[in-house]
């Protein structure tokens, strides 16, 4: 079964026909890995899981497809939307 990354890569770039694609976040906590799954050691930053999880599967995707071997594919984080009256 494909995980929700491979999902989104195969849409934007099978489906949809980019060149390249940002795959963006909230700058949040996370509790699962980028197949869905409960982390083992808890709630992490996003950023964290974006390290140990969502890049390198990224990778491994773009050795092993060749529909993702010659994109590319950058990751970001964007903080989620936030009045505070003192900044």
């Amino acid at each position: 079964m494909k995980g929700t990354i491979e999902i989104l890569l195969d849409n934007a770039f099978d489906k949809y026909g980019m060149d390249w694609i940002r795959v963006s976040d909230h700058l949040r906590m996370s509790s699962r890995d980028v197949e869905g799954n409960p982390i083992l050691e808890g709630t992490i930053l996003l950023s964290q899981g974006i390290i140990q999880y969502q890049a390198p599967k990224i990778k491994e995707l773009q050795g092993c497809s060749r529909l993702f071997l010659d994109k590319n594919i950058f990751n970001s984080l964007h903080k989620p939307y936030c009045f505070c009256p003192f900044l």
